[in-house]
């Protein structure tokens, strides 16, 4: 079974040519964390893939929600 396969379109103009892509357009990140290059922004899915399984997905999301709440759970400093 096949996510929603969405073309990338222009990637780096939804965070202000800031988040780093690679070829393709996919969104570069930490595949262990899912964190891109910007503080507090995690990508999965077909932005980071391409079009990718929904199951692949799933644990992009799972992952990267780990990684928000350590995030979030963490004082400031």
């Amino acid at each position: 079974m096949k996510a929603c396969d969405f073309p990338n379109y222009d990637t780096p103009m939804l965070l202000g040519k800031k988040v780093a892509v690679i070829g393709g357009g996919n969104v570069d990140v930490d595949w262990k964390t899912m964190a891109t290059n910007l503080p507090g922004v995690w990508a999965g899915g077909d932005i980071i893939r391409g079009g990718a399984t929904v199951i692949l997905a799933m644990g992009d999301a799972r992952t990267a929600a780990a990684e928000m709440d350590k995030y979030l759970s963490c004082p400031a400093g």
